[in-house]
């Protein structure tokens, strides 16, 4: 019986130890295109599902506004988070994976507004989304280091309520992601347009997690580089971002 027993042991060590992160939680948003589309659609959901294919995991998606990936992240909730996440130095315990495509900021307009340059913003309302549970994020600092008091800033929980308010004319311009801008330029019936060219912003677009899940990351770590490699990987970041 003693054997039997130490079988049974073994047996369920080794099957923890197999399934490591079996269920990977990923937290994302809704709607963030190009990094989001829908709920199995856009670059980094796409990426990320070629990532756990490669590391045989299975990854389930969880969808939120942005600001609330950092607190599900805290809570365990969730185990890491996507979708346009602009890397930045964290002394808050956030840790991030390798970036995987660049990560540039814009002022997006409506197309018929009298807006010509930044300095036509100055003292305008820029919209921007929150990045953070307790306000901010990256496209903010940017903002208050480099335009500090020139704006009056709004900030939004997710995209829909920012491209929105910007349609109405509630804000005077949006802040937000190159790549994003352009998806509006190109996908919003004409009604928008980038006021200046994209500027860098933060360390590049990647995965985000909290310390104690540093084992992880250094997996996805791994396979970003190898993946990065691929044909598979070149097509689906043409496929998004050829017209860039």
């Amino acid at each position: 019986m003693k054997g039997i027993g130490a079988l049974f042991l073994g047996l369920f060590f080794w099957l923890n130890f197999t399934n490591g992160h079996a269920g990977i939680k990923v937290g994302t948003v809704m709607f963030y295109p190009p990094f989001v589309t829908s709920a199995n659609q856009g670059f980094d959901i796409e990426f990320i599902q070629l990532l756990c294919q490669r590391l045989q995991q299975d990854c389930k998606f969880v969808s939120m506004d942005f600001y609330q990936l950092f607190t599900s992240l805290k809570s365990g909730e969730i185990d890491i988070a996507v979708g346009g996440i602009t890397t930045f130095p964290s002394k808050r315990g956030y840790i991030f994976s390798l970036p995987y495509l660049l990560s540039q900021a814009v002022f997006l307009v409506n197309a018929g507004s009298d807006i010509k340059s930044i300095n036509d913003l100055m003292g305008k309302k820029i919209g921007v989304m929150k990045e953070k549970d307790n306000g901010g994020g990256v496209f903010y600092d940017y903002l208050m280091k480099h335009y500090s008091g020139e704006f009056q800033i709004i900030l939004y929980n997710n995209m829909e309520d920012q491209i929105t308010a910007l349609s109405e004319g509630s804000i005077d311009a949006a802040f937000t992601h190159g790549s994003t801008a352009i998806y509006w330029e190109q996908n919003g019936s004409g009604r928008f347009k980038m006021l200046n060219k994209p500027v860098p912003i933060g360390n590049g677009i990647g995965i985000m997690s909290v310390s104690s899940n540093q084992a992880l990351i250094n997996e996805f770590n791994e396979e970003i580089m190898k993946l990065e490699k691929t044909p598979e990987y070149v097509n689906l970041y043409m496929s998004y971002f050829g017209d860039e």
